[in-house]
Formats: structure tokens, sequence, C-alpha cells
């Protein structure tokens, strides 16, 4: 039986959690990507991509992504696993 998946503000709970790559990534980074001789980070979370704008290295594009995760995710996470424990 596979596991549920559960949406809280159209955010996917074991998605973020799990915070796996996808099959297609080149940059080898989620959410990190070229564009034109720059790079660009973005994230998605709860229904909306957000854009964190393109840098002239990848090393601030992927710095400026993991930022986001802990700004977006962690706090969003923590939330979650507080509350269903109670």
């Amino acid at each position: 039986m596979k596991k549920a998946i559960h949406f809280v503000d159209n955010t996917c709970i074991e998605r973020i959690a799990s915070r796996r790559q996808a099959s297609n990534n080149t940059s080898g980074r989620r959410g990190v990507y070229k564009c034109g001789t720059r790079w660009r980070a973005c994230i998605g979370f709860k229904g909306k991509l957000h854009n964190l704008g393109t840098y002239d290295s990848f090393e601030q594009a992927v710095n400026a992504r993991e930022a986001a995760e802990k700004t977006f995710f962690d706090s969003f996470l923590q939330d979650y696993y507080g509350s269903e424990e109670k």
C-alpha cells in the first residue's frame, strides 16, 4: 500500500521532507538552473513559484536556494510536525 500524500496550504509535506532531486536535473541542485550565462535560483512553496534571483556564479545561486529552503521549509515542517503530535 502506498503512503498517503498530505497537502497543507498547497504544499506536499512528503515532497519537501524528502527533498529528492528530479532525474532530469542537469545542475545537480534542486531549484538552480542555467539561464543564458547566469544562474537562476527558485523555490516552489504553497502553490507558488518564488524567483530568488539570477546570479553570476553557481555557488551564489546554490546559497540563495539553501537559504530559502531554511526560511520556507524548515519552519513549515517544524510547525506541521509539531502540531501533528499535539
